[in-house]
């Protein structure tokens, strides 16, 4: 096993668990105050699904690692998820520069 691939222990892992639900906290603020500003066109209903998947990706993530849950086949980040986020970044990337 080479070094990046060994654990740091589980006290590490729910360290970072942790931090991981202040940044949840800081997309779910974010989603607020976009509800909050009341103003529903294209770019904040576009920015409310982009955060929304943000915190829910994260929040997973940090649940897991805090609470010592680890997926079936071993990974942090599942798949759709992964294609999720970069379809949601890729479509605001090309939409918002033209």
């Amino acid at each position: 096993m080479d070094f990046y691939e060994q654990t740091l222990g589980l006290g590490m892992e729910i360290i970072v668990g942790i931090i991981i639900f202040f940044i949840v906290l800081v997309f779910g603020a974010l989603i607020i105050l976009i509800v909050a500003k009341g103003s529903w066109g294209y770019g904040s209903i576009l920015g409310l699904t982009a955060f929304g998947f943000c915190a829910f990706g994260f929040g997973k993530m940090g649940y897991r690692l805090t609470f010592n849950k680890p997926r079936n086949n071993g990974g942090l980040l599942s798949k759709n998820w992964l294609y999720l986020f970069w379809c949601e970044l890729n479509y605001m990337v090309h939409n918002f520069n033209h």
